[in-house]
């Protein structure tokens, strides 16, 4: 490959030991340093997504959408942590909060939109108060 193109693709996060894949990742923004998830929104003709890690509620769904941010799916699961992109079917379909979180693109300073409690962690079972053994 050209250096050049090498050297391009290593500085957009495609190339390199924390090359971005389709698996979200925990990072660093590189202008504000404020802990965000990156990877790429698709399986195919991906773009890369950059999100602010804190779950949305409706309201703050709205509001990122208004003042021009995306709002993505964070699908988790055994050895799954991917982020999706939503359109207008899926965010009529399933609020945020409701079956999936979702996360706004993130924006440097920013103030934090209305956030609720995942659903990853409501889906937890409460542990006992005795050990089952």
């Amino acid at each position: 490959m050209a250096e050049w193109l090498v050297r391009h693709l290593e500085t957009i996060g495609a190339m390199g030991p924390d090359r971005i894949g389709r698996t979200a990742r925990r990072s660093r923004c590189v202008k504000c340093g404020r802990a965000i998830l990156t990877g790429l929104d698709r399986d195919r003709v991906a773009g890369v997504a950059h999100v602010d890690p804190l779950p949305l509620a409706p309201i703050g769904e709205a509001l990122a959408l208004m003042s021009g941010r995306r709002t993505y799916a964070l699908h988790v699961g055994i050895g799954l942590c991917e982020l999706q992109i939503r359109d207008h079917w899926q965010i009529t379909g399933s609020p945020a909060g409701t079956r999936l979180d979702v996360l706004a693109e993130h924006t440097c300073d920013a103030v934090n939109l209305p956030s609720a409690v995942s659903v990853n962690v409501r889906r937890s079972a409460p542990l006992p108060a005795e050990p089952p053994f």
